[in-house]
């Protein structure tokens, strides 16, 4: 028996989360997905094929979140990092973030991924919560500016917090000296900035939110490097990217 609208309705956002946990746009889209999810009666759920049912599956498994969190002392560009790359836009005006929270799909390696953002307070103020950031997150984007010396000093007790937190070393993680739009007012040299990731055995990256420098390609490397670090018996789950310019 088919369900009248208002059951339909009703019912259908419930359902698809529970069965496909797909995001909930793709249940109102009307798509064959949304129908395949056993939303109601057009078509009804008995009329679902093979095909629409691996669909289904397939991208519902493709669609693995990411969990990504990002560190680093005040205004060394966290944010405007991280809405560069969400929105395609810069931020002019430095604004002291406590937490924000960003999602978006992307594909990396042919592959469909989900990255959850989190963008955390930068002030000594709010250091405290950092212990539930790192505890729930799984790979970690450490920034500084290159254009302060002393952001770049401050990145080093952040890693070793993750470690603590972690109880593991190889967690994923990429060194950004971000700003490289202003080298004419550098203060960490570039060697630094690649011996310090080498130290940690992780990629090293030089960005500028400003100019989309190297923004798309360091948070694609963050997802790499979670899916290095997934696989079981790797020796080193770093890759040719570390160093990358």
């Amino acid at each position: 028996m088919w369900a009248g609208p208002e059951d339909w309705w009703a019912g259908t956002w419930r359902r698809q989360r529970a069965w496909t946990q797909l995001p909930w746009y793709v249940a109102a889209s009307g798509s064959p997905l949304w129908r395949a999810a056993g939303g109601g009666c057009h078509p009804p759920v008995n009329v679902l094929t093979l095909e629409s049912f691996v669909l289904l599956r397939l991208h519902n498994f493709r669609q693995k979140p990411y969990k990504v969190v990002v560190l680093g002392s005040g205004g060394v560009g966290k944010s405007a990092l991280t809405v560069q790359f969400v929105t395609g836009t810069f931020i002019e005006k430095y604004d002291p973030t406590i937490e924000d929270f960003y999602r978006k799909e992307i594909e990396v390696d042919s592959s469909p991924s989900v990255l959850e953002i989190l963008d955390t307070a930068g002030t000594e103020q709010f250091a405290s919560m950092r212990d539930l950031y790192i505890k729930n997150g799984q790979g970690f984007i450490l920034v500084y500016s290159l254009v302060n010396q002393q952001s770049f000093q401050d990145i080093k007790p952040m890693r070793d917090q993750i470690i603590r937190v972690k109880r593991y070393e190889k967690v994923p993680v990429i060194l950004v000296g971000n700003k490289v739009d202003l080298e004419s007012e550098r203060e960490v040299s570039s060697n630094e900035g690649r011996a310090l990731a080498e130290e940690w055995g992780c990629p090293f990256m030089e960005t500028s939110a400003k100019s989309k420098t190297m923004v798309d390609e360091l948070f694609a490397e963050i997802v790499r490097q979670m899916n290095y670090a997934a696989q079981p018996d790797k020796d080193d789950p770093c890759c040719s990217a570390c160093n990358i310019q």
